[in-house]
């Protein structure tokens, strides 16, 4: 059911008195408000900038201009925000502006803050110093030239047709004949294709391994027109998965309302996501999730007492952590090898904790698997066991010019100690290659 709301209607203008400013000066902001209504009304208007914070009361009839005096203390890239709002305290209308910073070399400026897609954007660049000049290559949405630059520069591009709303950044950069280079920067706003995901909601928040799941979705536009929507689902180890695109129509008058069914095939247990996206043939407009769990018995992790075991007389002790209710098999993997298995009986969070034996020395990779109807759920985590050992490398090299004139070769052989710690006496053996040594 639709129905008609008779509320606050306001036309609101604002503008800055200059296109930059540099630190230490003062903005003068105006606010032009109007509105159809014959009815006095009671509001007041707000600005806010960097730790200023001004209001001002108006009762409006007809048509009413405000000004506030903005003190620029620094300017660091952030907007100036202003707001219409009811004396009850409701906002009506809320909206932003750049304050530009004049460049220490170079100065860009255009003739609006605020563009269409398809607008013509017209650009100028000077120079803050006499005499500047070199190459420019000059940069913007879908756009690039380069140019012969001296002191300043008008130039002109039009933005694409399509172009999602957002912020834009047109930049210039300026090599000179000594190589010396400078680059400026200008923001921009694009009031292009606007898609919000108001609701993504699924039918269940648990869902067995081949469940069919069921997802509404509330999408809001400014632009009617239409789209596709395709879908993939994320595992707990990121795999992605497709689960589909079907095609939509969005809606600039209303929320469009929209219901698509997911076929779910996984073999990992625990939390998964929902990913979408929403497309104007390659051009994203919008993305989010939604997240679901998958199966009865979830790892939560694993991990040993220490990250690095100096000796190698030391005890590993693990910890492994899981949630579950029902009973699971619990596997443990050192380096790809089995090294222990049982069954755990789980019912809400518990831990379980084991001791290794038998390691060897070096860098070591623990896994643990608990497996239940099917699935897997996988958690690893690494160790290093006897770090202060010592760590012997050998390397054999030989020369062919070093043969002598009874034809016997020189081998040079040495031995690398890339441990924390001296080696104990060591016997060095050299054996004969079994195949000839031909020097030519």
């Amino acid at each position: 059911m639709k129905y008609h709301l008779s509320g606050i209607n306001l036309n609101v203008n604002a503008s800055l008195d200059k296109q930059y400013y540099t630190e230490g000066e003062t903005a003068h902001l105006t606010i032009n408000v109007q509105s159809p209504n014959p009815n006095p009304q009671a509001l007041f208007a707000r600005v806010n900038y960097k730790g200023y914070e001004n209001q001002q009361a108006l009762t409006l009839n007809g048509s009413q201009t405000l000004t506030f005096d903005i003190p620029l203390a620094q300017i660091t890239g952030e907007k100036l925000f202003y707001g219409i709002y009811h004396e009850s305290g409701r906002s009506i209308h809320l909206n932003s502006l750049y304050i530009y910073k004049a460049g220490d070399t170079i100065t860009i400026t255009t003739d609006k803050q605020v563009y269409n897609p398809a607008e013509i954007v017209n650009v100028v660049i000077s120079s803050q110093q006499s005499a500047l000049s070199g190459t420019m290559t000059l940069t913007g949405p879908e756009y690039s030239d380069t140019f012969a630059f001296l002191e300043t520069a008008l130039k002109s591009f039009t933005l694409p047709s399509v172009m999602t709303a957002g912020t834009y950044s047109i930049i210039a950069n300026l090599t000179e004949a000594d190589g010396t280079s400078y680059t400026e920067t200008h923001s921009i706003d694009i009031s292009g294709i606007q898609v919000k995901v108001l609701e993504c909601k699924n039918d269940k928040g648990k869902y067995a391994s081949s469940d069919t799941i069921t997802t509404d979705f509330t999408i809001s536009s400014n632009t009617t027109m239409p789209a596709t929507l395709k879908a993939w689902i994320v595992d707990p180890e990121g795999k992605y998965t497709s689960a589909g695109e079907s095609s939509i129509n969005l809606l600039s008058s209303e929320s469009l309302l929209f219901t698509d069914n997911y076929s779910l095939l996984t073999v990992v247990s625990g939390i998964h996501r929902l990913v979408y996206g929403i497309y104007s043939g390659d051009l994203l407009l919008v993305s989010g999730s939604e997240a679901f769990d998958v199966g009865d018995a979830v790892l939560l992790g694993i991990s040993s007492d220490k990250p690095d075991y100096p000796t190698n007389t030391e005890a590993v002790n693990i910890t492994v952590s899981m949630f579950g209710t029902v009973d699971a098999d619990l596997e443990l993997q050192l380096d790809g090898t089995t090294v222990k298995t049982e069954t755990v009986s789980l019912n809400g969070f518990s831990s379980l904790n084991s001791e290794l034996e038998n390691i060897q020395p070096g860098a070591h990779i623990l896994k643990a698997i608990l497996s239940v109807g099917g699935l897997q759920s996988t958690k690893e985590t690494s160790f290093i066991y006897g770090s202060n050992l010592p760590d012997l490398i050998g390397r054999v090299s030989v020369e062919p010019s070093a043969i002598s004139e009874d034809n016997k070769l020189n081998i040079t052989a040495t031995v690398t100690n890339q441990g924390k710690f001296p080696a104990t006496e060591t016997a060095l053996a050299l054996s004969q290659l079994p195949q000839l040594l031909r020097i030519i």
